[in-house]
């Protein structure tokens, strides 16, 4: 597991939502797979001393394999944050002999395997869990953290009926979020903020949903275009 924590940290991912995994958590996945009394493997991608990402995986059912089509791995963490490991753990995986089926147990919404199959629909996708709850308990280092895209201001009051010093406006812009006494274009719960914070759903979406008032309908476009991300957020581990 050394190995693979070393990968992580020394390999930062872009993605909203990737979470530092704690000396703690390696430690808990080591005992846990000293527990386990099967198979488990490890590949990692990249040259020795410049690996760029791993896959941890396990076969199943091995004891059926000699009879059955459906001979399946499950890959427990795929950590791939740059786009040559990404492909080359996937080649990896899916040339894997005998293997009939691989089922990733986490991969973001937006993944891009589907359209690497010459048949688009041997991909499926079984289920959609939650996988991280966010609480904004401090929405000007929540929102002086994040980086904004395009061009544009908004000012956004945020409401925290259960902690009132966290109720607070902004004027967001492309070069960052400062308090201000201005008036506010959009007003948005501190459950909405969390939503909207790291760019897994859109203000327009909130405001349909009830989530958002718009006092200047404008705004919402331009909320929308400086929180735009490239991926959707994806922590990818269980913690």
């Amino acid at each position: 597991m050394g190995r693979a924590a070393r990968i992580y940290a020394g390999n930062r991912s872009s993605r909203p939502g990737t979470v530092e995994r704690a000396p703690v958590w390696w430690r808990g996945l080591r005992l846990r797979a000293e527990a386990y009394s099967g198979p488990w493997y490890i590949a990692v991608h990249g040259e020795p001393g410049a690996e760029s990402g791993f896959v941890r995986y396990r076969p199943l059912d091995t004891e059926s394999w000699f009879v059955s089509e459906q001979r399946t791995i499950a890959v427990e963490d795929f950590f791939a944050p740059s786009t040559d490991a990404y492909l080359g753990l996937l080649r990896f995986l899916l040339g894997l002999d005998l293997i009939d089926r691989v089922v990733f147990w986490m991969l973001p919404v937006d993944d891009l395997l589907p359209w690497l199959l010459v048949d688009r629909r041997a991909a499926k996708v079984t289920r959609i869990y939650d996988e991280t709850w966010l609480r904004v308990v401090d929405a000007y280092q929540a929102l002086s953290a994040r980086r904004y895209t395009g061009d544009g201001s908004v000012t956004v009051a945020v409401n925290d009926p259960l902690l009132p010093g966290n109720s607070t406006s902004f004027t967001i812009t492309g070069d960052g979020a400062e308090p201000t006494r201005r008036r506010p274009q959009l007003h948005i719960g501190v459950h909405g903020l969390a939503a909207v914070l790291l760019g897994g759903t859109t203000w327009r979406s909130l405001a349909v949903a009830g989530l958002v008032r718009a006092d200047d309908a404008a705004a919402l476009a331009t909320a929308d275009r400086l929180f735009a991300v490239p991926e959707t957020p994806h922590a990818g581990f269980f913690f």
